[in-house]
C-alpha cells in the first residue's frame, strides 16, 4: 500500500469592501492521506472546512457613518445630523453702486492759458443712490479704484482726483496723474488702478450729518512744462472713478427694507444611504432650526416649503404645520467694539414638535428641498441708523437633528456590495457541499440575509441563499433589552453550477432585512448590540 501526502490550498479574496461586512477568509487543509486508487480511477475526498470562511461582527456603526452616533448615558445610541440650511452673505446687505465719479468739462468761450493755471477746481458731494438705505461708515478690506482721465487739449494736462472722506493710513485717497497731449488720433487718455484695501470711507458729505454721501474733489491744471495753449469751447475734460472688486470689512448706517425671496433649494442627506427598502417608525426625533444672526438689524425669516424626497422610491413628503408660512423673528447681534471679538451673534431656535418631521425622516431621504425668505429690518429704522455689519459675518440657519435609535421596522433593507474573487483550481475540482452560515445574533430585530452574485459588468449571475433564511433576534428581557445572544443555522447548498457561478462572480450584493418583534413597543439600540456571521464549509472533491 502506497501512502502519498497532498496539499490542498483553497483562497477566497475580498479585495475591496464596504463598511457593513468586512472580513477576511483563508483557510489551509494540511496532511491528507488516502490509499492509492486504481490507475483508471478518479479519488474523490469530503473536504470539512472547519476554519470560517467568513468570520465577521456587524455592529451598528457598520450601518450609519461612525462620526453621525452618538451613545446616551443608559448606553443606548442616536443619531446627531447637522447641515447648513441656509446662509445671507455682507455682499448681499451691502451693495455700493460702482461709479462713484464722472465729471465732463468744457467752456463756453475760447481763451489762452498759460502753463500751472488751474482751469478746474470742483467738490462734489456724490450721493450713491443706495435704494431705501443710509450708510454713513465703510471700512474697505480688499478692493480697488479704477481711475481715467482725457483731454482733448494739446498739451499736458495734470489731472488730480481726491476723496477727501476715505483715508488709508491717515491719509485721504488722492491720485494725481499728467494726461498726455491729444493728437491726430484722439484725446490724450491716463489710467490707473489703486488699491484701497484697508480704506476708511464716511458718507455723511462736507456737513457730517448726511448719508449716502461720497466727497469728490476734481484738479484740473495746465502742465508747468507745457506752453501757452488755447483751450477752446470744442476742447473737452473728463474724469472716472469706479470701485472694482470690493469686499466689505464693516459697514454702518441704515441698511434699508430688504426682502430676500429664495427659489427652491437643496441639501444632501446621507444617513440612509445603504437603506433600499423597508419602513420604520421613530419614537422621537428632535429637530431644531438653528438661527444665528451676525448682522446688527432685526430679521424674519419665512420658511415657505420643506420637502423631503427619496430618490430610490421616487417618494416626496412634504412638512405641514404652524411654521409653514409663518414669521420668525431674528434679534440683531451685538456690537462690542472689541476688535479681537466685535461681534455678539443673535441665536434663535426653531423646533419642529407641531408638525410631521417624523414622517420627513422615515421617508428615508436623500435629499431634502426647501424655499426660505429673509426679510431686514421689517420694523424699519428703529436702530436710528446704528445697523452694522462685519465680514465674515452674516444670517446662518443650520439643521440639526438628534434621532435616538428606539423604533419599528417592518422589512428594514440594507444593502451592501463586496469584491469577491475566487479562482478555479487546476488539480482538483469541488463538485458540491454545503456552505454553514452560523449567525450570533445581539440585535432585537429578526432578519433575513441574501447574497447576490454579479460579474465584472455588474450583471447578476446568481443567489447564494435559499428559504427559509431567517437569522433569530437575540433574547430580550421585559423591557426588550438583548440579554443574550441568539444562534441561528443557514445551510447554503452548493452545487457543481453554484460553483462555477463562484468562480464568475467578481462581487457580492448582500441584502439584509430587519424586523422587529416587540411591536407596537419602540426597541431601543445599545451599544454593545451586535451581530457574528460565521460561514464554513463542508465539500466533495475530485482529484484530477
Amino acid at each position: 500500500m502506497l501512502h502519498c501526502l497532498f496539499f490542498i490550498y483553497l483562497q477566497i479574496d475580498l479585495i475591496k469592501m464596504k463598511s457593513i461586512f468586512k472580513f477576511f477568509i483563508f483557510f489551509f487543509i494540511f496532511i491528507l492521506f488516502f490509499s492509492c486508487q486504481k490507475k483508471d480511477e478518479k479519488a474523490t475526498w469530503d473536504l470539512n472546512i472547519f476554519t470560517p470562511l467568513i468570520n465577521t461582527n456587524l455592529g451598528i456603526k457598520n450601518i450609519i457613518t461612525d462620526s453621525l452616533i452618538e451613545v446616551d448615558s443608559d448606553s443606548s445610541l442616536k443619531l446627531v445630523y447637522a447641515s447648513s440650511l441656509y446662509e445671507f452673505s455682507v455682499d448681499s446687505l451691502v451693495d455700493i453702486p460702482d461709479t462713484i465719479a464722472f465729471q465732463s468739462y468744457s467752456t463756453p468761450f475760447n481763451f489762452t492759458a498759460i502753463p500751472g493755471a488751474q482751469l478746474i477746481n470742483k467738490t462734489e458731494n456724490k450721493n450713491l443712490k443706495l435704494p431705501g438705505a443710509e450708510l454713513t461708515k465703510l471700512i474697505i478690506k480688499s478692493g480697488y479704484i479704477n481711475f481715467k482721465a482725457s483731454s482733448t487739449v494739446k498739451e499736458k494736462i495734470v489731472c488730480t482726483y481726491q476723496i477727501p472722506s476715505a483715508k488709508m493710513n491717515g491719509n485721504i485717497i488722492s491720485i494725481r496723474e499728467k494726461i498726455p497731449p491729444a493728437d491726430a488720433n484722439g484725446p490724450g487718455v491716463v489710467t490707473k488702478k489703486v488699491d484701497i484695501s484697508g480704506c476708511t470711507i464716511i458718507l455723511t458729505g462736507t456737513n457730517g450729518a448726511d448719508a449716502n454721501i461720497l466727497t469728490n474733489i476734481y484738479k484740473i491744471a495746465i502742465d508747468s512744462s507745457a506752453n501757452n495753449i488755447v483751450i477752446t469751447s470744442k476742447d473737452n475734460f473728463k474724469i472716472l472713478a469706479n470701485f472694482e472688486d470690493l469686499v466689505f470689512d464693516y459697514a454702518k448706517g441704515y441698511f434699508g427694507v430688504q426682502q430676500i425671496q429664495s427659489n427652491l433649494q437643496s441639501t444632501s442627506i446621507n444617513l440612509f444611504k445603504d437603506i433600499v427598502g423597508g419602513a420604520i417608525q421613530l419614537e422621537d426625533i428632535a429637530f431644531n432650526l438653528n438661527i444665528k444672526n451676525g448682522f446688527g438689524v432685526e430679521a424674519s425669516l419665512c420658511i415657505k416649503e420643506f420637502k423631503s424626497i427619496n430618490s430610490k422610491t421616487g417618494n416626496t413628503v412634504s412638512l405641514s404645520g404652524p411654521i409653514i408660512g409663518s414669521l420668525i423673528h431674528i434679534n440683531r447681534a451685538k456690537e462690542t467694539y472689541n476688535a479681537a471679538n466685535p461681534v455678539i451673534p443673535s441665536k434663535t431656535s426653531v423646533n419642529f414638535k407641531q408638525t410631521n418631521f417624523n414622517q420627513l425622516i422615515e421617508n428615508f431621504p436623500d435629499r431634502l428641498d426647501y424655499s426660505i425668505d429673509l426679510n431686514i429690518n421689517p420694523l424699519g429704522n428703529i436702530s436710528c441708523g446704528n445697523d452694522f455689519m462685519y465680514f465674515n459675518q452674516g444670517v446662518k440657519a443650520n439643521l440639526e437633528m438628534e434621532i435616538p435609535l428606539s423604533l419599528n421596522a417592518s422589512k428594514l433593507t440594507l444593502t451592501d456590495t463586496v469584491d469577491f474573487k475566487l479562482s478555479k483550481p487546476e488539480d482538483y475540482q469541488i463538485e458540491k457541499g454545503v456552505l454553514n452560515l452560523i449567525a450570533d445574533n445581539g440585535f432585537p430585530f429578526a432578519a433575513k440575509i441574501q447574497l447576490y452574485l454579479i460579474d465584472e459588468n455588474n450583471t447578476f449571475i446568481d443567489s447564494l441563499i435559499y428559504s427559509p433564511n431567517v437569522i433569530n433576534p437575540g433574547l430580550t428581557d421585559e423591557n426588550f433589552i438583548v440579554i443574550s445572544k441568539s444562534k441561528s443555522f443557514i445551510p447554503i447548498p452548493i452545487s457543481l453550477e453554484k460553483m462555477n457561478s463562484l468562480y464568475t462572480a467578481k462581487k457580492i450584493i448582500i441584502l439584509i432585512e430587519f424586523n422587529t418583534t416587540a411591536y407596537p413597543n419602540y426597541i431601543k439600540i445599545y451599544n454593545h448590540y451586535n451581530l457574528d456571521l460565521k460561514l464554513t464549509g463542508d465539500f466533495k472533491m475530485m482529484i484530477n
